[in-house]
């Protein structure tokens, strides 16, 4: 939310930074704060610039995404397209390559290409949902665990393996049992 007194901080933030910079001060993330601080004052160029010169000493999926942002923010769609396609195949971090594709398919939707927008969207999906499938399971395996051991069964990792036909019952049934 762009308030005044945040907006003002911005306005700050790059006055100083750029003043470190001028003189020569040495720290790997000025350009990255530079850019930030620039994209939060809705200058999607000077942004683009000081993220680009971050690159240059570090290069992470959260500057490649905050490059494309600022991109499709100036509807330069394949400028922002290629930098998610670097996060999408080369990164590792899940929420990145969420983000990424998220973002990738809004870039579809504003180029009009709707049904390619529909299919990413789906399989973006597809995706989330097995994820939150396997989230689910490794909770209800604590929960069985510690299920186990409120019932006094010793802890073993073969045993938290065992715990789902242990303890069969749903989180449901047991949340209905407990109140």
């Amino acid at each position: 939310k762009n308030t005044s007194s945040t907006y003002y901080y911005a306005d700050l933030a790059v006055k100083y930074l750029t003043l470190a910079k001028n003189n020569n001060y040495e720290a790997k993330d000025i350009s990255e704060y530079l850019g930030y601080s620039y994209a939060y004052l809705g200058m999607p160029m000077e942004s683009i610039s000081a993220f680009s010169d971050a690159l240059l000493t570090r290069e992470s999926d959260a500057l490649l995404y905050a490059i494309a942002e600022q991109y499709f923010k100036c509807k330069e769609y394949s400028a922002a397209e290629q930098y998610l396609d670097r996060i999408i195949k080369n990164s590792s971090d899940d929420d990145e390559i969420l983000k990424s594709r998220i973002l990738t398919a809004n870039i579809y939707l504003e180029k009009g290409n709707y049904e390619t927008a529909l299919k990413e969207f789906e399989s973006i999906l597809e995706k989330y949902i097995s994820l939150m499938q396997k989230e689910r399971e490794n909770w209800m395996s604590c929960f069985n665990v510690l299920k186990m051991m409120e019932k006094g069964i010793p802890f073993s990792p073969s045993s938290a393996r065992k715990s789902r036909s242990v303890f069969p019952m749903s989180w449901r049934e047991s949340m209905r049992t407990n109140s």
